[in-house]
């Protein structure tokens, strides 16, 4: 059994569902997203398995390696505008439009979302007494977002974001990018549609207040379309589909935990029913929205604990355990050991088995 390691204890992390896209893209490109990506000390899995946690440095290295093969400047840019309203990320992001009111609360979530989900950034709104706001990108210190990952970033959430407020023509006041000004700055001008700054201390997009008060909730009967698509992406990628009320409810809660989110109310109303009639189905198929929350939850606690060294009180959080008593409790269930002497027993597994190679950033 080969280590593999794919974040080590002080990296940063990201779902890899941010993987999302890029196969498709750097293929029609005349490209090999696999050589890239091992190249870059990326799992090949993660294309497939989009809950598994992967290296932000590692993702930003691999889209810099992309572009400059594919000789594509704009690389991060035509990524984020080649991905549907449906790619993962937006799943959960329409899921927070339901439970918000305005796109000041939705940016709220999506900071809470966010903080759970990864350690390498977080939107955060800095509010000041101008008429602008900005949404600031802030970032891990041991891991600065590289060029195309932070454009791509950027241009994803704006795009999501002009989704959930069903605003088509509002456009951002000024946008700042850390890194340097490339030599061709017209699909930024064409994406963001207003003055950009580079080289600027951090990356952020100001607009106007008043689009804070925008509702962002009340349109579920559009939005549901956009669940099912999402919905349906996340199935495909299931080893086993039944076309059962548990197997459709196991695939969404991955993009939820560690939200408010992840509810019998939320998940029924996302599939059109109310929650008695999906406890009752559930009940019919012999299961319960609480037993299947219990069984995802043990399937990526070890899959976390057994391929990264995140910490665990990240994995706690990134679960949905209220702290870190309730989480050894589950887990002690699940294996009769703790969180930590898993994780141990796993590690000495791997080095017992023969040489192993650690697929950690600054270590090969």
């Amino acid at each position: 059994m080969p280590n593999k390691r794919w974040i080590g204890p002080r990296e940063a992390y990201i779902r890899a569902d941010c993987l999302f896209g890029f196969e498709n893209l750097i293929r029609s490109f005349g490209g090999n997203p696999f050589d890239l990506a091992g190249q870059a000390v990326l799992p090949r899995q993660a294309f497939t398995n989009s809950d598994m946690l992967i290296s932000w440095p590692r993702q930003g290295l691999f889209c810099e390696l992309a572009a400059r093969a594919l000789n594509r400047p704009n690389f991060g840019l035509e990524h984020a505008l080649s991905l549907p309203d449906t790619y993962p990320n937006a799943g959960a992001a329409i899921f927070l439009s339901q439970i918000t009111k305005t796109f000041e609360e939705w940016l709220g979530a999506c900071e809470r979302y966010a903080r759970y989900h990864t350690n390498a950034w977080t939107p955060l709104l800095i509010k000041d007494d101008s008429p602008f706001v900005r949404l600031r990108f802030l970032e891990y210190p041991l891991a600065r977002s590289l060029r195309h990952q932070a454009e791509g970033l950027s241009a994803s959430l704006y795009l999501m974001a002009r989704t959930v407020m069903n605003a088509t023509t509002e456009r951002p006041q000024l946008v700042r990018f850390r890194h340097a000004r490339p030599a061709d700055t017209r699909l930024h001008e064409e994406v963001f549609g207003c003055p950009i700054e580079f080289g600027a201390p951090c990356t952020e997009m100001l607009f106007l207040r008043e689009y804070l008060e925008r509702p962002t909730n009340g349109r579920l009967v559009k939005l549901r379309p956009l669940l099912d698509t999402y919905l349906r992406f996340r199935i495909a990628r299931m080893p086993l589909y039944d076309q059962s009320v548990a197997a459709t409810v196991a695939a969404g809660i991955p993009a939820v935990l560690g939200t408010s989110l992840c509810s019998v109310e939320n998940f029924a109303t996302s599939m059109g029913l109310s929650s008695k009639k999906m406890q009752r189905l559930l009940r019919d198929e012999g299961t319960s929205f609480s037993a299947i929350l219990e069984e995802v939850r043990e399937s990526l606690a070890r899959e976390m604990l057994e391929t990264t060294e995140v910490p665990v009180g990240n994995i706690c959080g990134f679960l949905g355990y209220a702290g870190l008593p309730s989480f050894n409790l589950a887990f002690k269930r699940w294996t009769d050991m703790s969180p930590t002497a898993y994780r141990e027993l796993n590690r000495k597994k791997s080095v017992g088995s023969g040489p192993a190679r650690l697929h950690i950033w600054g270590h090969k």
